[in-house]
């Protein structure tokens, strides 16, 4: 992961390069001023585009983070009805014997989904990390107005 990261990060930083260079060459190929607003709207569309995605993409994320909370929560109210059902002990051999097996079952679902989700709560997202990074950078252009 860290490696992919990496190397996504460089393809960004790449294309940013790529951008400033091409944005550069239209800013000295500008004659009038409404192909200099024409290349500045282009520009912001580019990064407002970036912020868009970047939101999209964080969204989907906590998406799957709530969905995997509610699983887990789902389990642990079955865990929980399974053992107050179990504490109540009015149940013959064979009820008792089929609860207690569910009841193991779902324990260790249980301690499945519990333990990734300490994790997911504390995970940053890659957007949030890069894209202070891509609006921090300094403008190599000064607008001329």
């Amino acid at each position: 992961m860290v490696y992919i990261r990496q190397k996504l990060e460089k393809a960004l930083r790449k294309g940013q390069d790529t951008a400033k260079t091409i944005e550069g060459r239209l800013r000295s190929l500008a004659q009038s001023k409404e192909q200099k607003e024409l290349i500045d709207l282009v520009v912001r569309m580019d990064s407002m585009q970036a912020e868009r995605i970047s939101a999209v993409n964080d969204l989907a994320i906590q998406s799957m983070i709530m969905q995997k909370t509610d699983s887990s929560m789902s389990k642990l109210t079955k865990y929980e009805m399974l053992a107050e059902k179990l504490i109540e002990g009015r149940l013959d051999d064979k009820d008792r014997e089929q609860l207690e097996q569910e009841y193991r079952i779902v324990k260790n679902q249980f301690h499945y989904h519990l333990i990734p989700l300490k994790n997911i709560h504390t995970v940053v997202s890659w957007n949030s990390l890069l894209l202070p990074k891509i609006n921090s950078s300094p403008s190599t252009f000064v607008e001329s107005t």
